[in-house]
């Protein structure tokens, strides 16, 4: 059988969740934390994926839905492209053919939130990964 090589010397280290349009930082140097934008969506890029694998997510331990495959820039390579005329500066923005997205409710309260993302690739393996934000008003 034939079993592919993960991303990267962590098995688990194979999907980055972001949020796209990221929160509206309220203080500089703040990671997640600050106010929803309209029409936010979950936006995962599972490293090496493909159309042949499932993605799901779960938005405050409710229950997980399926995320819709997609071919798209990823937002964090987008937040980068700041960088690009710096000497460490990464290759360029390029549309990627790894990436699920679903929406975010509009209607989540002040506060810490929680994102679980599970997903099952062609060959049978499973990983997951979580991350936290918070909303705050303004």
């Amino acid at each position: 059988d034939f079993i592919p090589f993960p991303f990267g010397g962590d098995a688990n280290a194979r999907l980055r969740i972001t949020l796209d349009p990221a929160l509206t930082q309220m203080s500089e140097g703040s990671l997640n934390r600050g106010s929803l934008q309209q029409n936010t969506k979950v936006v995962v890029n599972l490293f090496d994926g493909g159309a042949r694998d499932s993605v799901w997510a779960s938005i405050d331990g409710n229950e997980r839905t399926a995320m819709t495959y997609t071919v798209r820039t990823d937002p964090f390579i987008e937040n980068l492209s700041k960088y690009k005329d710096t000497e460490n500066a990464y290759s360029g923005v390029s549309r990627s053919s790894h990436i699920w997205e679903i929406n975010l409710p509009e209607n989540l309260n002040p506060g810490l939130h929680s994102i679980k993302v599970d997903t099952l690739d062609e060959f049978g393996q499973r990983r997951n990964a979580a991350m936290t934000f918070e909303i705050v008003t303004n």
